[in-house]
């Protein structure tokens, strides 16, 4: 008698789990989607929900996948939510020419996406006109047309610029203009040239309001100017969330002062990666900030110099937070931890813990979790002495990130 074979028939939502443990390995989930007709829109889910196209080649490329993915019933497009574009030429004073410009070939395809939340202009070529006259439709360098979306992408909310050289102020300004719909803007290694930015006609309809604002790695010079101009209108800053990337500059201590003090009605969460001596720590208050639920800080080494110590005001900088804080997080850096040398004065670290339990006594429902990551070797005295006073508060989650494990010899 043949053995038969037994199947056993599985939900789907239990084979979305299995799918979704495959969602960084490509190649085994275009297998699962050729495999079985069940494990398909699963798999779809992650290999099109974020996409990369790279010049016009790349733009034409999933153009006609999309075209041919509508012909068949597939509908590839709906899956897609973030949209990178590298290298591709955004020429705005002359968006229809197709020579010219990628635009016309970027919104036929595009436009087929309906459920983009998220785009990313890596290395774009933006260029409006640096020989603007005043009779080439600005007056005294104010623009006269209202805001209008450049591309279909009605859900779009985010928007990251990367890596992008502006070589005129209205570059920057157009550029945003072209996007009213984000609400959220992500900024990375941006540089701005040729003065500051415009503004816009203050009579003309329609706002951009910015409610996430992400900074890091910007030129400060293009950064100030830029900032400025979202305060403006049509644009409405009303921040809900910042995270920022400082470095030890105080013309960039002011500028971050400035926007979470502008921001104390609305913000709710804030993450701030910066050096352990920060003149942030003594400055900053957030006593008055009624809606911040969430406060990230993140320690680490953002020059090629010795480590240096922690601020002597980081205790009494967790002192002035909101008594509606619910969630604390400290991350460590191992660069912090010079091999023998305490990062944080001896003398400091109970002042520390007596911070950490008042917080606590003010705030009980505040979540506290602290992060290590690539810690030294556990002898050596800095990280024990730190580590036994983060210890001492029981309910926190301690966490630790291995990235560097050395044998260690713990003695007495």
């Amino acid at each position: 008698m043949e053995a038969q074979i037994s199947q056993t028939a599985l939900p789907p939502e239990l084979w979305d789990h299995v799918v979704n443990e495959l969602s960084d390995d490509r190649l085994a989930l275009q297998a699962c989607g050729l495999t079985r007709r069940v494990w398909v829109a699963s798999t779809r889910r992650h290999l099109f929900r974020a996409i990369e196209l790279e010049e016009s080649e790349g733009c034409e490329r999933f153009r006609d996948i999309l075209v041919s993915s509508s012909s068949v019933g597939t509908g590839v497009a709906r899956y897609v939510y973030d949209v990178t574009l590298r290298l591709v030429r955004l020429r705005l004073d002359v968006p229809e020419d197709a020579e010219a410009s990628d635009i016309p070939l970027l919104e036929e395809t595009l436009s087929r996406l309906p459920n983009v939340d998220r785009l990313q202009l890596f290395d774009v070529n933006v260029k409006y006109r640096s020989d603007v006259q005043t009779n080439d439709g600005l007056d005294q360098g104010h623009p006269d047309r209202p805001l209008r979306s450049l591309l279909t992408l009605p859900k779009l909310r985010t928007l990251c610029l990367t890596l992008i050289l502006f070589d005129s102020p209205f570059d920057t300004m157009f550029l945003l203009a072209a996007f009213p719909q984000v609400s959220s803007l992500q900024l990375r290694n941006l540089v701005q040239m040729g003065g500051v930015p415009t503004r816009w006609r203050p009579q003309l309809p329609g706002n951009m309001c910015i409610r996430g604002l992400d900074v890091a790695d910007v030129d400060l010079t293009a950064i100030v100017p830029f900032l400025n101009m979202l305060r403006h209108p049509p644009f409405i800053c009303a921040l809900q969330k910042l995270t920022w990337l400082l470095y030890p500059r105080a013309d960039e201590v002011s500028l971050l002062m400035e926007m979470v003090g502008e921001a104390e009605g609305t913000l709710e969460e804030l993450e701030i990666r910066c050096a352990p001596n920060s003149d942030l720590f003594e400055k900053m208050d957030l006593s008055q900030h009624s809606r911040l639920k969430s406060l990230r800080v993140k320690f680490s080494k953002l020059t090629n110099d010795a480590p240096p110590p922690f601020h002597h005001s980081l205790p009494s900088f967790l002192s002035r937070t909101s008594n509606n804080l619910r969630a604390l997080h400290l991350s460590v850096d191992s660069s912090l931890f010079p091999h023998e040398t305490p990062p944080w004065p001896l003398a400091g670290l109970p002042s520390l813990d007596e911070a950490l339990t008042r917080l606590h006594k003010r705030n009980p429902y505040l979540a506290r979790r602290y992060w290590f990551r690539g810690y030294p070797p556990l002898c050596e005295k800095g990280f024990v002495s730190v580590l036994y006073y983060v210890a001492k508060d029981r309910e926190a989650l301690i966490c630790f990130s291995v990235l560097r494990l050395s044998a260690y010899d713990v003695r007495g």
